[in-house]
């Protein structure tokens, strides 16, 4: 790894991974208000600042596991698949002792609307590398739970918001280490220079 002036920034984002298991233990009490603060510092053009969180925990969080089940249940069947694994992701969805949900503000502007999804997503990556830095896992969740109109009525959610994300907040849980590795940037990398004739 390079080194980088801020060593200890360097390393955050460099060792922050997705955790996929979590311990049952509950995350102590203003933590979850700690890194919400953190996020809300994110770069957001012209101040928009277009995030909104909504934390899910106790009954709640079980309630929505068990929706996630139910809609789980409904695209197997709609798919043909067996309901083998419905069981397993409801299991692992319950999994996170909180979860946190990032949603934008929906301005009527379509550019606006772009520069502010891409604001809740840094906002998002700030609560992961926060939490990394505070010995917290994350799990980063879109797809169904994110995208179905149930959720976004048990959430409460308007027409003018969309889900960005939803984090899974919790103490991670060992379990075998994935390997983790990443392009070299020089291969994603073009550089433009001196234009020709100048």
């Amino acid at each position: 790894m390079t080194s980088a002036p801020h060593d200890g920034l360097w390393q955050a984002v460099h060792d922050r991974s997705t955790v996929y298991h979590f311990k049952s233990d509950p995350l102590p009490d203003g933590t979850i208000d700690q890194l919400i603060e953190a996020a809300t510092w994110a770069p957001n053009h012209r101040l928009t600042e277009p995030w909104r969180f909504l934390v899910v925990e106790g009954e709640s969080k079980q309630a929505l596991a068990e929706l996630r089940g139910e809609l789980a249940r409904r695209r197997a069947e709609q798919e043909g698949r067996g309901l083998d694994r419905v069981a397993a992701q409801v299991a692992e969805f319950s999994e996170p002792p909180a979860y946190l949900y990032v949603v934008q503000q929906l301005s009527g502007d379509e550019v606006r609307r772009e520069e502010d999804y891409a604001a809740c997503a840094i906002a998002a990556y700030i609560v992961q590398l926060t939490a990394h830095a505070l010995g917290i896992g994350a799990r980063w969740g879109t797809g169904l739970m994110a995208k179905d109109p149930e959720v976004y009525r048990f959430l409460g959610l308007s027409e003018e918001q969309r889900i960005v994300c939803f984090l899974g907040l919790g103490y991670e849980r060992p379990t075998d280490q994935r390997a983790r590795s990443r392009r070299p940037p020089s291969e994603l990398t073009r550089r433009l220079g001196a234009l020709p004739g100048r």
